[in-house]
Parts: structure tokens; sequence; C-alpha cells
């Protein structure tokens, strides 16, 4: 089946990825996602609407990017996987999405909120923060939204990392394959890149 959720398209396959292996519709699930289109009409839309940088060559400057890529996840349940003595790269206990292009703070509130209450975490156990592919001119907001949702001495205990965006571009709908990838390889590297 083909999304289209916009800038949360990848995360919304990998959502209904889950939800078909937990409602055993599906034993195995390829999640994938992609975006290919850098060329000259995507960076006029990026500068018109003001989130090209001032120079596309200092990346510590307000701005976007935009970026291409492409990411497959192979989704099994655990069980499964060890029972077919598959590599398991990581395990999704929780997964959020919420898509509200009006606000911010109650899109990441509500993202978080849900993939705590699948996972049955709670905010003092959360490692590692993935940020991914946000807007840039978001960032203060985001860094409010999340130290009100987690403690501060929480927040400082886990790598918040909100550079991916900066480090490949704006994914689009591939961002959030990109941030999952991203988190899975620093948890199993335990490494954060600058």
């Amino acid at each position: 089946m083909s999304i289209d959720a916009g800038d949360v398209s990848a995360s919304a396959a990998i959502r209904t990825a889950i939800d078909l292996l937990t409602s055993r519709r599906c034993d195995m699930v390829l999640a994938a996602a992609g975006q290919r289109s850098t060329d000259l009409a995507v960076f006029e839309e990026f500068a018109q609407a003001g989130e090209l940088p001032d120079s596309s060559v200092d990346m510590s400057r307000e701005g976007t990017v935009p970026g291409e890529g492409a990411g497959v996840i192979v989704l099994k349940r655990l069980s499964d996987a060890e029972r077919d003595g598959d590599r398991v790269h990581a395990v999704l206990r929780g997964a959020g999405i919420e898509s509200d292009a009006a606000s911010a703070d109650r899109a990441i509130r509500g993202a978080l909120q849900r993939a705590l209450a699948e996972s049955g975490a709670a905010t003092d156990e959360v490692g590692l923060l993935e940020a991914g592919d946000w807007y840039s001119r978001h960032d203060d907001q985001i860094v409010e939204t999340l130290q009100s949702i987690f403690a501060a001495e929480s927040i400082q205990n886990c790598g918040a990392s909100g550079s991916l965006r900066r480090q490949i571009g704006h994914l689009q709908g591939a961002g959030g394959m990109a941030a999952l990838m991203k988190a899975v390889l620093e948890m199993k590297n335990a490494r954060i890149p600058a």
C-alpha cells in the first residue's frame, strides 16, 4: 500500500506496519520511504517560503536544504524474529505520530504521549530522543516542549539529537524513516554524531 501523509509519511508507514503486525494481519512487513525531488522547483518553493539558509555552505545558519534519500526496514513481531533466528537491530516498543501543521507543540506532545503510552515507558526511562526532521525555525519551541514533557534531569541524561535535517537535508516524507535508522545506529554504536 502507498501512504501519503505529507512530511510524516514515513512515520505513518511505520505506524501502519506496526498495526498490521500487532493485529496479526501480517507476519512480516517491509516499510519503505523515499524522497527524490531536489530539482530547481523544490529549491524555488523552499526559497519562496523563506526556508533556505542564507548560505548553502554554512549549515549553522537558519534554514533548510532539501535532501534526497530512501530507506527500507523489515518489521516482525519479536517472538517471530527470535524463533526464526533473525538478527534483531532494534525493538519498537511504542510509536507515536501526530501531524498538526498549526502547532509543532501539539504535534510533538501528541506523538510522544502516544509512544510512551504504547511502550509503557516513563519519561525518565528514555535514553535517546531522536528529533529527526524538524524545521529549524521551531527549534526553540521544540526544546521548550521537550523540557515540559521530560524532567530536566532526564533530558540531560539522554542524547537529545535534533540535527538530522541539518546533517542530510530535509527529506520531507522520508524523514521519519531516516530518523528511525539514525536512532537505531546511534543505539547500536552507542554514539551520537555531532
